[in-house]
């Protein structure tokens, strides 16, 4: 390969990576993409997209369950484990050669390596040289070690991302971790016929969302049992053994076919080889426009730190590229970066909760607005259980968080997403004419009822300036 000279030399071909190349080099510049395993990263090939492909065909398989109710016989249905694998597999192998194939079209100079960035502008890639001007490090995270004692173990104990391929599914499972990951493995286990446990370390589950978000959705995986608050001890024959956080007693045992565990992920930095590169054990430090503290090595994804999503990390690219070949003005801004839990029913969030609003200083008040008001989302579901929580501050009515529970809401948590990052306020939301029948209106109706509160608390009258 001899001494290659690049505009833009790119480490890891995750969601950030492939991003990054692929912009760059439509503009007319040279990029090398240089990947160790498979073109998709964590996200595409071991976590984002086969959960999503497990999960969409037990939701086929509870929503046909659920058919009766609509009329339509529901007498003689399957589930197939290995059928399922196998759709996922093709999937997979379809979506990594069409990203691959993008990526040629783009004029993207891909390789398989290993690389190491042994000076600001040089990355040797086993054992030959490349040169660029600039150079993103996108290598993501590497999953760790079990940690379950399972000396005594009779039964499996597995980490999160190997359920996915599990040729047959256990009658009953525990899963050690109740953040999103642990809680979608949990929701599509539970909906083809599996009896879940989940247990968590922290008092609630998915703590990041706030503790009364947490709640409700414990609340709506009515068929999931949750364990708060215990350590885990050992894995002892087929029980799990659990001790209570800060209380003495015999410990609890739970009888259960096998163990998944989350396990935690650490920052990939194994391509770094030079010296003075500024990193945590989160990851490597960068600004808001995604520079490093050496000049011309910028990283993206969640090899930062900052948010381990696929779209953050498109996010962080874009900021990325345009900060090397832009106008320069571009900026990362986790906190208007939405996430979703693909569980059933989903949760979905973007924005600051009460509690890191009124943290950062912010007068603020929440108003919930339940999905069953919604005439298209309460005909479509058997069990039209979902809401829309509105965060606001009371002054002026910007929205500052939304946060959303049900059937199919990922799809529109997008819409919150634009208006909190055009710093909207809910007279702007409720304003704004969107179809109907869909379940979009949710959002403009939970808008004007909650502006209706916040005039009426401000005021102490009823007048709505919305009508």
């Amino acid at each position: 390969m001899g001494e290659q000279q690049f505009d833009l030399v790119v480490i890891g071909g995750g969601p950030a990576g492939v991003r990054a190349a692929e912009r760059v080099a439509r503009s007319g510049r040279s990029v090398m993409l240089i990947e160790q395993h498979a073109v998709g990263g964590t996200c595409l090939n071991y976590g984002c997209m086969p959960a999503k492909s497990m999960i969409a065909c037990g939701i086929l398989y509870r929503d046909a369950h659920e058919a009766a109710f609509l009329g339509i016989d529901t007498d003689t249905i399957e589930y197939r484990q290995q059928m399922a694998v196998k759709h996922k597999d093709l999937v997979l192998k379809r979506m990594r050669s069409g990203m691959r194939d993008q990526l040629e079209k783009a004029g993207v100079t891909l390789i398989e390596g290993t690389a190491h960035i042994t000076a600001p502008h040089r990355v040797e890639v086993d054992g030959k040289t490349v040169r660029g001007e600039n150079i993103l490090m996108c290598t993501g995270t590497v999953q760790g070690d079990l940690t379950i004692p399972t000396a005594r173990a009779r039964i499996p104990v597995i980490a999160a991302n190997a359920a996915f391929d599990l040729p047959k599914l256990p009658a009953r499972v525990a899963i050690v971790g109740a953040g999103y990951i642990g809680l979608e493995i949990a929701s599509w286990l539970n909906m083809v016929g599996t009896e879940v446990t989940v247990v968590s370390e922290h008092s609630e589950i998915l703590g990041f969302a706030g503790a009364d978000i947490g709640r409700r959705m414990r609340l709506a995986l009515s068929t999931v049992e949750f364990l708060c608050g215990f350590d885990v001890s050992e894995v002892d024959g087929n029980e799990l053994v659990l001790k209570q956080k800060d209380q003495e007693g015999t410990p609890k045992r739970i009888e259960t076919d096998m163990v998944i565990q989350v396990v935690s992920r650490t920052p990939r930095l194994s391509a770094v080889a030079l010296k003075g590169l500024e990193y945590t054990d989160r990851g490597v430090v960068v600004d808001a426009k995604m520079r490093s503290n050496i000049p011309s090595l910028y990283a993206a994804g969640d090899v930062t730190g900052l948010l381990n999503l696929a779209h953050a990390a498109y996010r962080m690219a874009d900021v990325a590229v345009n900060t090397m070949y832009g106008d320069g003005t571009d900026r990362f801004e986790s906190t208007m970066v939405p996430w979703i839990v693909y569980t059933t029913p989903q949760l979905a969030g973007c924005g600051l909760h009460e509690e890191a609003a009124r943290a950062e200083g912010f007068t603020v008040e929440s108003s919930l607005f339940t999905l069953s008001a919604n005439s298209r989302y309460a005909h479509a579901h058997f069990d039209p259980k979902g809401w829309c929580r509105l965060v606001y501050e009371v002054a002026s009515g910007r929205i500052r968080g939304c946060f959303l529970m049900g059937e199919g809401v990922s799809e529109i948590i997008g819409q919150a997403s634009v208006a909190i990052s055009a710093g909207m306020t809910l007279r702007d939301l409720a304003r704004t004419a969107v179809p109907h029948p869909t379940v979009s209106e949710a959002l403009s109706d939970a808008a004007d009822t909650a502006e209706l509160r916040r005039v009426k608390s401000v005021t102490g009258h009823g007048f709505h300036p919305h009508l």
